[in-house]
């Protein structure tokens, strides 16, 4: 493990949101991968924000998958 695989570990696991502590964290030429399950959309989107500002990380690729079925609210469409 690399020290922004570990900051970024340390920083999900000192979240309030138990959820993340089974995020995996994958770092490799500047690109921070997230991924796994969480329950909602609301977490995968604490999660990525925990790490965005670790020193080193240039992009985030959050690949957390949510489990509930709740849609991404930039995929909704408006009603008709």
């Amino acid at each position: 493990m690399n020290a922004v695989e570990r900051e970024a570990y340390d920083r999900l696991r000192q979240s309030s949101k138990p959820e993340l502590r089974c995020v995996k964290c994958t770092f490799k030429k500047g690109i921070l991968t997230l991924s796994g399950t969480v329950p909602d959309y609301q977490v995968r989107i604490v999660a990525q924000d925990l790490v965005a500002d670790i020193a080193g990380i240039l992009i985030i690729d959050n690949q957390l998958v949510v489990t509930d079925g709740s849609p991404n609210p930039s995929n909704t469409k408006p009603s008709e």
